[in-house]
C-alpha cells in the first residue's frame, strides 16, 4: 500500500497557515498555491517540515524531499567552471556532473555567472533529482519560456515515478490562511497556467 507513497499528510499548521491533507505519490506532481511571499518566514517553515529528517505529528515522509533552488546563490565563484563548482560546491560526482551538464547543453567550462536564469533553475532541478526522486520547486522569477521549460523537465521525472511538489507563489500578497493543493496532470502541457 504504501510502497509508492512519498509523503503523507494529515493537515499541519505551518505558523498561521493551514496545510490541508494530502498523500504525494510516485509518478505525481503536486501544487501548493502559497499564500504568502517567497522567502517568508512560512515559508521556511514548509521548507523545513518536509525536507528535514525530523518528524512532525501528522507528517509522514517515506522519501525525503530534496528542494531546488537557485544553486550558489550567494556563493563567491565568480570565476569558477561549472563542472567544478558542482563537483565542489554540490558534492557531486564527476560522472553525474557531467552527465547534468550534457543533458542541459551547458559545457563544462562556462561561468556559473554566463547562465541564464532559466538555465540556473534547470540546474537546481537536476542537482536536486540527482539527491532524491521527490523534490520542492518553484517557478518564482521566470517568464513564460521558462516556466514552460521548467515543467517540461519535470515531466520528464514525473513519467519516470519521480514525484515533486511545485510551490506556486502569488504575484501580490493574499491574506488567506489555507493553503490550496492541486494535483498536476503532466501528460497535458497545462503547466502553462501556472503563470
Amino acid at each position: 500500500m504504501f510502497m509508492n507513497t512519498k509523503i503523507i499528510c494529515m493537515g499541519i499548521k505551518i505558523g498561521a497557515l493551514s496545510i490541508p491533507s494530502f498523500v504525494l505519490k510516485s509518478g505525481m506532481l503536486l501544487q501548493f498555491h502559497w499564500p504568502l511571499p517567497k522567502g517568508s518566514n512560512e515559508d521556511r517553515l514548509l521548507e523545513s517540515a518536509l525536507t528535514d529528517k525530523e518528524c512532525l505529528p501528522n507528517l509522514q515522509k517515506f522519501t525525503l524531499p530534496y528542494r531546488s533552488s537557485i544553486p550558489f546563490w550567494g556563493e563567491r565563484i565568480d570565476e569558477i567552471p561549472l563542472k567544478t563548482a558542482l563537483i565542489t560546491l554540490c558534492k557531486i560526482s564527476e560522472i553525474a556532473a557531467l552527465q547534468i551538464l550534457n543533458k542541459l547543453h551547458l559545457p563544462e567550462n562556462i561561468l556559473v555567472t554566463s547562465l541564464s536564469f532559466t538555465d540556473k533553475h534547470l540546474l537546481g532541478l537536476e542537482i536536486a533529482w540527482h539527491f532524491s526522486d521527490t523534490i520542492i520547486f518553484d517557478s518564482a522569477g521566470l517568464d513564460m519560456l521558462g516556466v514552460k521549460k521548467v515543467f517540461e523537465s519535470i515531466q520528464e521525472k514525473i513519467v519516470q515515478n519521480g514525484s515533486a511538489i511545485h510551490i506556486h507563489y502569488p504575484s501580490l500578497s493574499i491574506t488567506n490562511e489555507t493553503v490550496q493543493l492541486e494535483i498536476i496532470n503532466t501528460t497535458t502541457s497545462n503547466y502553462e497556467i501556472l503563470l
